[in-house]
């Protein structure tokens, strides 16, 4: 119970005589992947009950490190929580004034817009965005203009600032 439906299609069976605490690393294929591969997480299966474990991800290596384990049992990969994180970043003039009252759209891949405003100095921010989906932040103004104007990226855990700079002013 409590293991989620997206989940590597294998598992490990640990057994640790003698040892209290251990730092792992996982292989896995990327035909093994079902879901998002960047919300995997590690479970441990303890009485058929699953357990989330802090995990770091590597989606170039197909890998999973897990620090610090000392549950030794069953294990495997599989989506863990959904993540909501501010998407942020700050709007430039080529000369690296803060582009100010700049509308800024997010759209996620259902159509769902939210706006912000960059302030005096360049910086916007939305609150709560779910990481591991797609974007497309937008940017609208009567002062600057952007080439191009608009930008579709995936919004993954401890995302970068989205930065822009205008082509003028």
């Amino acid at each position: 119970t409590g293991l989620p439906a997206n989940r590597l299609q294998r598992w490990w069976n640990l057994d640790a005589s003698g040892i209290s605490q251990v730092n792992l690393v996982f292989n896995y294929l990327g035909t093994d992947v079902n879901g998002v591969e960047g919300r995997y997480r590690a479970y441990t299966i303890n009485g058929g009950s699953a357990n989330l474990v802090p995990t770091l991800i590597n989606r170039d290596l197909n890998t999973a490190s897990v620090s610090g384990l000392n549950t030794f049992s069953d294990i495997t990969l599989a989506e863990g929580p959904i993540n909501f994180e501010n998407l942020k970043g700050r709007i430039r003039t080529p000369s690296n004034r803060g582009a100010d009252r700049v509308l800024v759209s997010l759209t996620d891949d259902s159509g769902n817009v939210r706006y912000a405003v960059s302030n005096n100095v360049g910086y916007y921010r939305f609150l709560g965005v779910e990481t591991w989906k797609n974007y497309t932040i937008r940017l609208l103004s009567k002062k600057y203009t952007f080439l191009p104007p608009e930008r579709t990226i995936e919004f993954v855990d401890f995302a970068p600032d989205q930065n822009f700079v205008s082509t003028d002013h």
